[in-house]
Parts: C-alpha cells; structure tokens; sequence
C-alpha cells in the first residue's frame, strides 16, 4: 500500500469522507494545524468522532513559527511518503517542494485547490498572496485536485495539471445520517409551522457577499402559494434581510444550526439556493442534493458543477432576480407539500462518492509508479 503524507489546515464536516477514503486506501498519515475551522463554530469533537483515522496536530499558534516549520520538515524526512497532500498555495507547500529539492526525495507533490472557475479564469482569488503563490508553486507541483470542473479544465490549459475531485459525500453514509435524524426534522417541521408547505432553504453565513437579499426578493416576487423561505445561519446581514423580508410571513430566520440538526433541516427542504457572488464552492449545495432537494445556484459558485439544468435544480446569474423567479416556480411545480411522518429520500447527486472515489485512487497510484 502506497505511504501518503496529508498537511491540511483543518477538517470542516463536509471533508471528512474525503479523507476517512484516503485512509482506506492508502497508508495515510493525516496532519492539522487547526483543532476547528477558522471563523467558525463546529463541534470539533463531534467531528473527530468521524474520523476512521488518529489525527496529527501541528498548531502553529501553539508552537511558534519556527518549531512548526520543522515539524513539517521531520514529518517529511521521517516518513518518507511516496506522496505528499498539500492544500492550496502557501508555506506548507513550499517547504515541501524545498524540501524534496534539497533531499533529493523522490514523493510526488498534489496540492488541492478550491478555487471556482470564476476565480481563476477572471483573476478574483481572495488574497493577493494566493494568486502569487499559484504563480511560483503551482508548476512544481505534481498535481492538482479541484473541487470545480471548469477550474480543473483551466488548469489543465494553463498548468498541463488538473483533477476534478468535488466536495461530496458518502452516499451510504449519508442517508444513514438523514435516517438518524427524521425525528429532528419532524420536531422542527412542528416548531416552525411548516407541514403542509413546501420549503426553500438557504444554509449559511449570512454576509454581502452571499447575495441573500436577491433570493429573498426573488421569494416574495415569487408568491408561490403554500411555500416558506427558511434562512438557516447568521452574520452581520442579518438586520438588513429582517428588513427586505418585512410583512412577509413565509419567510423565517431559522438561526444558526450545525450536525444532526443542520441535517435535520436538509430533510424538510425541497430546494436549497446558493445565490453567492463569489464562492469557491459551496459544500451546502451537495449537502442538500444529497439528502434529495433540488438546488438554484450561482454560477460563479464552484458547486455549481454539481447541478443539471432541469435535472436536480438551476445554475443562474446570481443579479438575475427574474431567474430566480422562474426557477423557482418551476422546481415548486414538482414539488409535493411537507407531510410526516417524513421519509429519506433518494440522493439527487448526479456523481458518486465511491466511483469518484476509486478513480482518483488509481490515478494516485499510477503517479506513485511513474
């Protein structure tokens, strides 16, 4: 079994079949340098649960800035990996691509990168020191895995190097999830009012650059009879949609929510949208295909390779209201009202985990053997 090395910042909940399929196939040593995702507020704990593997923690707070860069460089030396994972463009990844240099090791370098195809095609990555970092790294890396189709398309024009790996889920794994959790959905379904009603959904931080107020507006254009608009999150445009979202009813401010009852709410919603103006990829958006809603998303979002048109939802200009309101009404038409007991519905996901899965591995391993 071929030895792979992982640097990685953290784990968010929707990365954790990636990697627990990492470790099944390979012989896998997986570090961090976060115990939590930054800027958010997962249960770390309930994450680590998932975990089919014994993390490694290297916290560079913790540590300092020199200890922890020879830390990287051990781990390096010591385990002598016939594949080095790395994410994005930064530090870990040059030290590991000076590091073979000056060794003479022989591993071959995959970096993965969640940039959408907007932001690389039209130059919009979030930071300055990233788009320098794909410049000087990303030609002595081995390859590239990318959560976006096109952006895999472009970097194969651009770079002669590009895998499409999308943020997904475990298809078994998750309907025994959306199974477990029925009765949440069911008290929640109660709580808020909703049987009888067909549901659209947003998940998320509620920010500008989620361009939430459009969908809402979208919403009350709309009129759909028997339908809510539920906004599952928070953050600082929260005031500024209670105020678009004045006099109408349908619309609730769910809170925040993560786990089983985040979860829980994929299982009462019909439609998710994801109307962001910028969005590297948008894991809500298999998180809601997966558990059987549709999805109207931005199509600057990199989850947007994940939707049919007219198949399991819409891609649309996320300024187009009208967009909205036509999609909107057409998903709704085939759409059958909230009734419980609730029941797990078939995955709406149009690519599988395990193929994706097993494809990825032989390419891997053939790497390893060039």
């Amino acid at each position: 079994m071929n030895k792979l090395l992982v640097f990685h910042p953290e784990i968010a909940p929707y990365r954790v079949d990636f990697f627990n399929g990492l470790f099944a196939r390979f012989d896998a040593r997986l570090c961090f340098f976060f115990r939590n995702v930054r800027n958010q507020t997962f249960d770390s704990r309930k994450i680590e649960s998932r975990f089919h593997f014994e993390p490694v923690y290297y916290v560079r707070e913790e540590m300092g800035l020199i200890r922890w860069m020879m830390a990287i460089w051990r781990e390096l030396s010591a385990n002598k990996p016939d594949m080095v994972f790395v994410m994005e463009y930064g530090l870990v990844t040059l030290i590991s691509i000076i590091h073979r240099l000056v060794t003479g090791g022989k591993y071959k370098i995959v970096s993965m990168v969640d940039d959408s195809y907007d932001m690389v095609a039209n130059n919009k990555q979030f930071t300055r020191r990233h788009r320098l970092g794909m410049k000087i790294e990303a030609k002595w890396i081995d390859e590239i895995i990318n959560v976006d189709a096109s952006a895999a398309e472009w970097y194969r024009l651009h770079f002669g190097k590009g895998l499409y790996f999308p943020i997904i889920y475990d298809e078994v794994l998750a309907k025994e999830r959306q199974k477990r959790v029925l009765p949440i959905s069911e008290r929640l379904i109660c709580e808020y009012g909703l049987e009888g009603r067909k549901v659209l959904i947003f998940v998320g931080r509620l920010s500008p650059v989620k361009n939430i107020e459009t969908a809402v507006r979208a919403f009350i254009s709309a009129d759909i009879p028997d339908s809510s608009f539920v906004i599952v999150g928070s953050g600082e445009s929260e005031y500024e949609l209670k105020e678009a979202a004045m006099g109408c009813d349908n619309i609730i401010f769910a809170g925040r929510y993560d786990g089983d009852e985040l979860y829980a709410w994929y299982n009462i919603a019909n439609v998710l949208v994801l109307p962001s103006i910028r969005e590297p990829f948008g894991a809500v958006v298999s998180e809601a295909l997966v558990s059987g809603c549709s999805a109207i998303v931005s199509d600057v979002a990199g989850s947007s390779c994940l939707v049919e048109n007219g198949v399991n939802g819409f891609v649309v200009n996320p300024l187009a209201e009208e967009e909205y309101i036509d999609r909107m009404k057409a998903l709704f038409a085939g759409e059958t009202p909230l009734r419980c007991p609730l029941y797990v519905r078939p995955s709406r996901l149009a690519v599988s985990f395990s193929e994706r899965m097993e494809k990825l591995t032989q390419t891997l391993n053939s790497m390893i053997q060039s």
